[in-house]
Order: structure tokens, then C-alpha cells, then sequence
């Protein structure tokens, strides 16, 4: 099960995420450290350049995005283990 680190404004999209069997952490949490993918709500998108160069995991920029966007998003970022 994938784990996605999101910030904590986006409520919607965290439980949205949880519902299709999305593991979600806070960004700046420690389990966050070993998150699949990040979304964040696009104010932090400077700070968030910094972890997708150190975690090489995809940072997903929520602005303007449902969140059966972001979910589509997540699904085609993070490759699929069988």
C-alpha cells in the first residue's frame, strides 16, 4: 500500500486518498521521510523541490486539482508492485 506524505491543509484530499487504500502521513513527520509521493497545496513548492531531489519520490502539486486528479496522479507517478 502506497504511502502518500501530504500536507496538512488539504484534508479533503487525505481522506479522499485514505478511502482508495492510500496510506497518508503529514509532511514533515518522520514517516513522512519514507513517503512513496508528496502532495502539497503549491505554497510550499520551493521548500518541496528540495525533498524530490533528497527522496526521489514525485511531488504532486495539488492547486487547482480534484482529488481524483491527484489520485490519477499518484497511481501513474509510483510504480505498481505485483
Amino acid at each position: 500500500m502506497p504511502t502518500i506524505a501530504i500536507e496538512q491543509s488539504l484534508r479533503e484530499v487525505e481522506q479522499f486518498l485514505r478511502n482508495n487504500g492510500m496510506t497518508v502521513v503529514g509532511i514533515g513527520t518522520n514517516a513522512a521521510s519514507d513517503a512513496d509521493a508528496f502532495v502539497i497545496s503549491g505554497m510550499d513548492r520551493d521548500v518541496m523541490g528540495m525533498a524530490e531531489a533528497t527522496t526521489g519520490s514525485p511531488v504532486i502539486d495539488a492547486e487547482g486539482k480534484t482529488p481524483q486528479d491527484i489520485l490519477r496522479q499518484i497511481q501513474q507517478s509510483i510504480p505498481h508492485s505485483h
